[in-house]
């Protein structure tokens, strides 16, 4: 296993991308206030996948509207993206996970960078988990939230949905 601490040019992140892609196991750190702001830096957005911007065909943007590959909204109604013009993810993240840093005894945790990175590129709610360590109990605590405003519907999975995929084999976080 290799630790590499501040990443932050984009030498640092060819080299770190070379060595993961050569198998073996990473913990890096790199400065940025959230992974959206690593996603929007030009020298480490590569650390999470990259982008380009795309212009679909007529026939693209038909087949992705039409053929089942629409986007859903994180309440469960289906949102078509209309828009020919899109920022997307060249490749598979070189960290699947991402740790967020709040505050010194809160982490934002992204277990699946991948779909974290897609979501903010398409302008969807991420899930994510949130831990905290409680000062008084000395007890680390988790809850799986999302960026999508809270409308309470009753047929909501999603959040069903992100614990059966963190947890699934019953496990209850604390």
């Amino acid at each position: 296993m290799i630790v590499v601490d501040e990443i932050g040019t984009t030498k640092e992140v060819a080299a770190v991308s070379t060595i993961a892609q050569r198998g073996v196991a990473m913990i890096g750190s790199a400065h940025g206030e959230s992974l959206r702001a690593v996603l929007d830096n030009p020298d480490l957005n590569h650390l999470v996948g990259g982008t380009m911007t795309v212009i679909l065909s007529s026939e693209e943007l038909r087949q992705r509207t039409h053929g089942g590959n629409q986007a859903t909204g994180a309440r469960g109604g289906t949102q078509i993206d209309m828009r020919k013009s899109r920022t997307e993810r060249t490749h598979p993240p070189v960290f699947p996970v991402v740790l967020e840093l709040l505050e010194r005894n809160r982490w934002r945790l992204h277990r699946q960078v991948a779909r974290s990175v897609d979501a903010m590129l398409a302008d969807q709610p991420i899930q994510y988990e949130e831990r905290w360590l409680d000062k008084a109990t000395g007890h680390f605590n988790a809850m799986f939230a999302s960026s999508a405003p809270q409308t309470g519907g009753a047929g909501d999975r999603w959040l069903d949905d992100l614990v059966q995929e963190a947890v699934p084999d019953g496990r209850h976080l604390r």
